[in-house]
């Protein structure tokens, strides 16, 4: 294993001149809002398997830290008169949460919905992947010149923002689609005897049979035409960072995920090596995407590391409709699409004409 990257340490912000406080005040503002709103209403703000893995009290903790932390900022960004717009906007927004209750607010009733927007999931999603990945892109990072808030990086937090909304939907989606139109594939059976084998085994057999499915589809995406015009607003990321994984047409993941529920359930695994599996795959597809110069030797013949993935991403002619696997390096050598050269991509996006650089015209992009 190896780290690469050159150049000196450069940000976007100076320490002191107050424009990351007031950035600073905003985030943590509208973070302690979106909080005590998924507290009040939680059937309808909150992510119902997500909701069961975490203690309300520790949460509430971090946003009575959240709101000091705002104020703090906001006041010192005020002083300095720098940003005064995000100062005020993060202030504005912990005094709404103030006035909602903060971080004393009852939680309110959880009503059964067929719906629900995951805004917690957002929230604490933000700061633990977040809050991960800037530290592993500033220890480890490919490009150092590269500042956490570099060019397009609103564009991205706001796909970033949407999708952790829009996770009920795509699982209520994907779990209709698979068992009104795809029961006929479920073989009885199959299912009793895969939940027999070892946790680890049904784990590797889930990457297996989800990749294959995914890795075929990833090929589709890059047919000419409509499926195309989706699949390029992912690519059209000039930056690559944890933050540009997020950077997709609502449909992609519509049809992604699934298939990958449809291939879980066709296999009929059990409900303790899918959770680990979902686990895995909230952090290795963040980790290929990132800013990130490690490199795993002969590791990577075998599965998708950031070096890998960063290629899938590259302008090079060489790197076109390459390195489709997900998860499984394997699957390209075997179908003859695995491409790594020794040197990473110097240049990323689109070869030719690019989708436009905003969240409303890039969803319409595969209708224009």
């Amino acid at each position: 294993m190896s780290i690469t990257g050159a150049g000196a340490p450069r940000g976007a912000f100076q320490i002191g001149e107050g424009r990351l406080a007031a950035a600073l005040c905003a985030l943590f503002g509208l973070l302690s809002l979106m909080g005590v709103l998924a507290f009040r209403f939680p059937a309808l703000l909150t992510t119902p398997h997500l909701r069961a893995t975490y203690d309300p009290d520790h949460l509430r903790i971090l946003m009575a830290a959240g709101l000091i932390v705002c104020a703090g900022c906001g006041a010192f960004a005020l002083y300095k008169r720098a940003s005064l717009a995000l100062a005020f906007l993060g202030l504005a927004a912990a005094a709404a949460c103030l006035a909602l209750g903060g971080p004393a607010v009852a939680i309110g009733e959880l009503k059964p919905t067929p719906f629900y927007i995951g805004l917690d999931w957002f929230v604490i999603g933000l700061l633990t992947t977040g809050g991960a990945f800037v530290l592993i892109e500033k220890l480890a990072p490919l490009r150092r010149e590269q500042p956490v808030l570099r060019e397009d990086w609103t564009l991205d937090l706001k796909h970033f923002f949407m999708f952790h909304r829009l996770i009920g939907f795509y699982l209520f989606a994907g779990n209709y689609i698979v068992h009104e139109w795809f029961s006929w594939m479920i073989i009885p059976g199959v299912g009793g005897a895969v939940r027999e084998l070892p946790f680890l085994v049904q784990f590797l057999l889930i990457l297996v049979a989800v990749d294959f499915a995914q890795y075929w589809v990833h090929r589709l995406y890059h047919s000419p035409g409509f499926f195309w015009r989706v699949h390029s607003v992912h690519h059209s990321a000039e930056h690559m960072d944890w933050l540009a994984s997020s950077r997709l047409n609502v449909i992609e993941p519509l049809i992604t995920r699934t298939l990958g529920l449809l291939a879980i359930a066709v296999c009929g695994f059990d409900q303790g090596p899918i959770n680990a599996y979902i686990l895995f795959i909230g952090f290795h597809a963040t980790f290929i995407h990132a800013n990130c110069g490690i490199e795993f030797a002969a590791l990577e013949r075998f599965f998708v590391t950031p070096k890998h993935h960063h290629w899938h991403h590259a302008k090079d002619e060489e790197a076109i409709n390459k390195n489709f696997a997900v998860h499984l390096s394997i699957f390209d050598r075997i179908f003859g699409t695995y491409y790594l050269p020794k040197a990473w991509p110097e240049a990323y996006g689109v070869v030719g004409e690019a989708p436009p650089k905003s969240l409303a015209r890039q969803q319409l992009h595969p209708f224009a």
